[in-house]
């Protein structure tokens, strides 16, 4: 029988939920904050199969590809779409198949979207400032999204939601991809025309490091309206750092919506700037659905079916 190992930091998913895989391979589990990266490789070059929460490692580099390379292990199945941290290209060069979890939290990161835009354009995000320094709320205008226009960029599962969600709200919608995708009552530009015309940006690109990492730059921020505002469900490192912030303090856009995490931690504090936790994703309804794609990516392939493989 083959061998799989899970690795989770614990509450991610319980050993009564995966009596599906007892069926297939011998079950064994790692369950603690954290692991370094060496010492899981050690542990899971003994298994066929890896179930791999991203929480309790955070990064494979070359390192972890290095000691499990040419051993039992063939499969790791993370419960997480992004893959830029484990480090796909190696993966490959190793003979590994690295799986994701694709579309499970579509519907709770497009409806966190369009919160944080709402945040902004009702001013909510000001009040609770007011509230937070003890003064009496303002009472300040607000903007309403009927007709105004929305960029999208990327029309991955995610960002095509957003557009559904802006339609239903009366808001024109453009969005730029990489390859162009017809949409109902969605406009396809290229990114300047994108940042030219938007009164709100939504940020939905996968990071492929020298393709979209860092492409967005000053060069694209100074064609934005005064008035746009930016909201970033996807990866902080799509956005130049320093371009961002001379951005938001020239008032060259008026905020800027995203995770709190190191990136982004050292302008909390300027103007119509809205970070929140990790969380956009979190939902009981995402919950279910990554552990059900997170378990079946293995049971595929133990049936002879690779689904969700991750290449670049």
């Amino acid at each position: 029988m083959k061998k799989l190992l899970i690795a989770t930091i614990k509450g991610m998913i319980e050993k009564n939920e995966v009596s599906d895989l007892e069926r297939i391979a011998t079950v064994d589990w790692i369950i603690q904050d954290h692991i370094n990266e060496k010492e899981l490789a050690e542990k899971a070059k003994d298994y066929d199969y890896l179930m791999l929460n991203f929480d309790i490692v955070e990064t494979l580099t070359d390192e972890f590809y290095n000691i499990v390379k040419g051993s039992k292990l063939k499969v790791i199945s993370a419960d997480i779409t992004g893959m830029s941290w484990a480090n796909p290209k190696m993966a490959k060069e190793c003979g590994i198949y690295l799986l994701n979890t694709t579309n499970y939290c579509t519907e709770s990161v497009a409806e966190y979207s369009i919160m944080q835009i709402l945040l902004y354009a009702k001013r909510a995000n000001l009040t609770y400032k007011d509230i937070y320094d003890n003064k009496n709320p303002e009472a300040r205008k607000t903007i309403n999204l009927l007709n105004k226009t929305i960029g999208i960029v990327g029309l991955g599962n995610i960002g095509t939601r957003v557009a559904e969600i802006a339609n239903g709200m009366g808001m024109r919608v453009i969005a730029y991809n990489r390859t162009q995708k017809n949409i109902p009552n969605v406009k396809n530009v290229d990114l300047e025309t994108l940042f030219k015309e938007s009164d709100f940006i939504s940020i939905h690109l996968k990071t492929v490091p020298g393709v979209t990492e860092g492409m967005i730059t000053k060069d694209l921020l100074n064609l934005c309206k005064k008035e746009c505002f930016i909201e970033n469900q996807a990866d902080s490192k799509l956005i130049n750092r320093e371009d961002l912030i001379n951005a938001l303090k020239n008032k060259t856009i008026s905020g800027y919506g995203a995770t709190l995490n190191d990136y982004t931690k050292e302008f909390k504090d300027l103007d119509d700037v809205i970070l929140f936790p990790a969380n956009a994703w979190f939902s009981d309804e995402s919950l279910e659905n990554l552990k059900y794609i997170w378990k079946n990516n293995i049971i595929e392939f133990e049936n002879g079916n690779i689904i969700n493989l991750v290449e670049e």
